[in-house]
């Protein structure tokens, strides 16, 4: 029955044009009705170009990646922020409400013109270069228009106390040096030269300053303090140290002192720079000069002195009177926002000075609240070689 139907079909015309079968099997129409129907036809097939799906496994990892990052860094935040703001709110309860009131307390509410007989009207400062140069002078300078007097370069005791019998009306700035320093020790403490020339630079200069507070007495600042107002009234009667607010390192700092002449706690702070070396060199890694001669160290002989000497043995005798700290709201308050420093100093005043929970010090920017001096902390022992 097929072969008859397929010989009746009409011979291929070479002349006639060549048609293709449609793209869709339809076996009725090319068999007729004779062929049995499949129970469950299959739907015609329809010549659609379709892509291949995109594989979601190859987009995974980036998005995860992605999400990754994000929950890190909102970690990280969140972690920093915790960590940070508990200090920051201490801060702010234990500021000074009204720095005014305290430097009044202090003064006895006298005028600005009464001296501190006990501190001598000498202000020492160091440097590696005299005359002082740049933003060394310019912080000077502030220094010799509050307290005006000449300023010299230290270079032998006979010149220095010259200086102090020719003009004692007025305040006498001294430059330290490297040399100046060597020359003091040679001159004034020759059993302690051995000593201060094994030390490193900045021990060397740390140490240089404990002796000349103790042969001269007077005030001693940082080079790079500024000074906003007199303050010389304020002063206590013996030793002053000032408040470090970076309370994470020590109690007060050596950036800004003042002392009577031959005030017997020098002693101790020098005895203690020798024993302190001799430790140093028993250790491999040391102890670091924080704990050496500055600041740490300082601190420990404070507390020392202050639980031997009761503060009224300065009626008796003037070279055992108290070791006091001078108060951080109105000479030390952090320089919060100045970045022109080491990343060292930065890091210290933003973030270190808030993750230790510290008395608050005041706003470093305003200078109408009585904020005798400011501590711009350009210099650092940290940029110190040797």
């Amino acid at each position: 029955m097929i072969s008859r139907r397929l010989n009746t079909q009409k011979p291929l015309d070479n002349n006639s044009p060549l048609t293709l079968p449609s793209s869709s099997y339809d076996e009725e129409s090319q068999y007729g009705n004779d062929l049995p129907t499949s129970p469950n036809p299959k739907p015609p097939v329809k010549s659609t170009l379709t892509l291949p799906p995109v594989s979601k496994a190859k987009q995974g990892p980036k998005r995860s990646r992605s999400k990754k990052l994000i929950t890190v860094t909102l970690s990280f935040l969140l972690f920093l922020l915790l960590i940070l703001l508990p200090g920051t709110l201490y801060e702010s309860l234990t500021s000074d409400p009204d720095p005014c009131l305290t430097f009044s307390n202090l003064s006895g509410g006298g005028p600005k013109t009464v001296y501190n007989p006990n501190v001598p009207r000498i202000i020492h400062t160091q440097s590696k270069n005299f005359p002082l140069e740049g933003k060394e002078d310019f912080f000077m300078d502030s220094w010799r228009k509050v307290f005006p007097g000449p300023v010299i370069l230290f270079q032998s005791v006979t010149q220095l106390t010259s200086y102090i019998e020719t003009s004692p009306s007025l305040h006498l700035h001294i430059i330290w040096t490297d040399s100046s320093c060597l020359t003091l020790f040679t001159e004034l403490s020759p059993s302690l030269l051995k000593t201060y020339t094994s030390l490193k630079t900045i021990e060397k200069i740390d140490t240089c300053r404990y002796l000349f507070l103790r042969e001269f007495g007077g005030v001693y600042h940082d080079v790079d303090f500024e000074v906003l107002e007199d303050f010389w009234n304020v002063l206590p009667q013996g030793v002053g140290l000032v408040e470090s607010p970076y309370r994470y390192n020590e109690r007060v700092q050596n950036s800004l002192m003042s002392s009577s002449v031959g005030h017997r706690f020098w002693d101790d702070v020098l005895e203690e720079v020798s024993r302190r070396k001799e430790k140093n060199i028993e250790k491999p890694f040391g102890i670091g000069v924080l704990q050496t001669t500055g600041p740490s160290m300082l601190s420990d002989e404070m507390v020392k002195w202050q639980a031997k000497y009761d503060s009224r043995l300065t009626a008796i005798e003037p070279s055992y009177g108290p070791v006091s700290i001078l108060d951080c709201n109105l000479f030390h308050r952090i320089p919060r926002g100045i970045y022109d420093t080491t990343y060292g100093n930065i890091l210290a005043r933003e973030y270190l000075t808030r993750l230790v929970p510290m008395k608050g010090c005041g706003n470093f920017k305003n200078t109408e609240d009585c904020q005798l001096t400011r501590h711009w902390g350009r210099a650092s022992w940290t940029m110190l070689e040797g």
